[in-house]
């Protein structure tokens, strides 16, 4: 994803009313697990399917403030091999797998 188009994403109330939308949407979430490569993700780390199945955790992960973050960890890492960890899933954006995070808080 275009860091600078993801960005301007990022500043649009519409956008960002939306994708709040869908984080607390129960059918996104069963679109996201009916994804290839987020059963895959889940399955090497089922912490991940943890945190997504918690709406305030859905809701933390499309806050604009973190989104942008989780973008500068991509691009800080991006050139380091596998240490990003912070693949794109598929048509999700800048949402990132992160992958590599290891389940992110405690």
């Amino acid at each position: 994803v275009d860091p600078s188009m993801l960005n301007s994403m990022l500043e649009n109330p519409q956008m960002m009313q939306m994708m709040q939308q869908m984080a607390e949407s129960p059918q996104f979430m069963q679109v996201l697990q009916n994804h290839p490569m987020f059963r895959q993700m889940t399955q090497a780390n089922p912490q991940i399917a943890q945190m997504l199945e918690n709406p305030e955790m859905r809701r933390r992960l499309f806050d604009p403030e973190n989104m942008r973050a989780m973008m500068q960890m991509q691009q800080m890492f991006g050139g380091m091999g596998g240490m990003g960890g912070m693949g794109g899933m598929g048509g999700m954006g800048g949402m990132g797998g992160m992958g590599g995070m290891g389940g992110m808080g405690g």
